[in-house]
């Protein structure tokens, strides 16, 4: 049986949240707290899968105390459980949670949330990223863009666009915003956002968790990433799905900075095989990188362009694609920077590959 902690100064509101799971007391054993200091108290006695805590509170706000979690209870799944009238509360705690759920939520929409989430902690329960769960409520960004002031929206996409981690950071604080759906591109959420909320989201930096990591590491990962990204749009053209295909580029090679930030010692290079992440921890960058997206509440497509990125089966059925222009876009990547013919010359005609690399050259001689 899976363990939360509810925390609220309002007894009645942790009151509504026990009758809300009355129904699912054979899946969740449920506590509550009515302070930062007693729920730390609650999590020092036993064990929690998850801590959901409201923003506002007295003495110690949520935001401090998920960061104190972050750091003491690292196997701790942070989900923030508040209203959406102010942002920047929110977003203060943004660098230190997994997913945020609005007041008032629905009893369902909590239960499916919870169920979602004990289903990928037990996903994650025979890998080295487990134990370490709440070190993965944010991730390093690359070398800072500098070029953003004043900030326009032009300068914001461009700064954005060159850096997987900040665009991850800005896509999560739009979702949290959007009442009509899923901002699925960078543009769209900055245009959410609006360029002046956004600018200090990118400019946010997370000090907790990230010191002694090597920034080159981290640069590389990200200028692979991009690479790729610009490869796949070039591959959708004019689709509607092209922005979309970027960030699937952008964000496809995720796991390995997750892998890279919970394990650094054991970090063998940017690109690794696949058998030795397996063996050392137990999933693929890809397996990893998905479940930790769906963990932050990204929507299904995008997590399963990062599951599938090594799939070229699917690539090849489904192209194109989202996912499709993703995988092969890597896929041919590597043919110009290795000069092994791509795998994909054996699945598709000739001629088709020739086009798409028509296509990628460019930006490869361009990068």
């Amino acid at each position: 049986m899976r363990r939360v902690l509810f925390v609220d100064d309002e007894p009645r509101v942790l009151q509504g949240i026990e009758n809300l799971m009355f129904d699912v007391d054979d899946e969740w054993e449920v506590e509550t707290s009515t302070s930062g200091a007693e729920a730390l108290e609650l999590l020092a006695q036993s064990h929690f899968d998850v801590l959901v805590s409201d923003m506002r509170m007295p003495e110690m706000d949520g935001a401090e105390l998920l960061n104190r979690v972050r750091v003491a209870f690292p196997n701790v799944a942070l989900f923030v459980l508040s209203g959406h009238a102010e942002m920047r509360p929110l977003l203060k705690s943004m660098n230190a949670v997994h997913r945020f759920l609005g007041k008032p939520c629905s009893g369902p929409h909590l239960i499916q949330t919870l169920r979602e989430t004990a289903e990928l902690l037990s996903d994650l329960e025979a890998t080295t990223i487990r134990e370490s769960i709440g070190r993965v409520t944010s991730l390093p960004p690359s070398t800072p863009c500098e070029a953003i002031f004043p900030p326009t929206r032009e300068r914001l996409v461009a700064c954005v666009e060159s850096d997987g981690v900040t665009a991850l950071r800005l896509l999560r604080a739009a979702n949290l915003f959007v009442a009509d759906g899923v901002a699925h591109s960078i543009a769209s959420a900055i245009d959410h956002l609006g360029c002046e909320l956004a600018c200090d989201i990118v400019r946010q930096v997370d000090s907790v968790g990230f010191a002694g990591l090597d920034q080159e590491v981290i640069d590389l990962l990200n200028d692979h990433g991009r690479l790729v990204a610009l490869g796949a749009r070039a591959l959708a053209g004019e689709a509607e799905y092209a922005d979309q295909a970027y960030v699937g580029g952008l964000l496809h090679d995720v796991g390995r900075l997750v892998f890279y930030v919970t394990s650094p010692e054991s970090f063998r290079g940017v690109h690794p095989l696949e058998t030795i992440e397996l063996e050392q921890h137990g999933k693929t960058h890809a397996e990893i990188g998905s479940t930790i997206l769906a963990l932050w509440g990204f929507p299904d497509e995008l997590v399963g362009v990062v599951r599938d990125h090594h799939n070229l089966e699917l690539a090849v059925a489904s192209y194109p694609s989202v996912m499709s222009c993703v995988a092969l876009a890597e896929d041919l990547m590597d043919e110009l920077f290795s000069g092994h013919p791509a795998q994909v010359r054996t699945m598709m005609d000739n001629a088709v590959v020739e086009e798409m690399m028509a296509r990628i050259r460019p930006v490869w001689e361009n990068r």
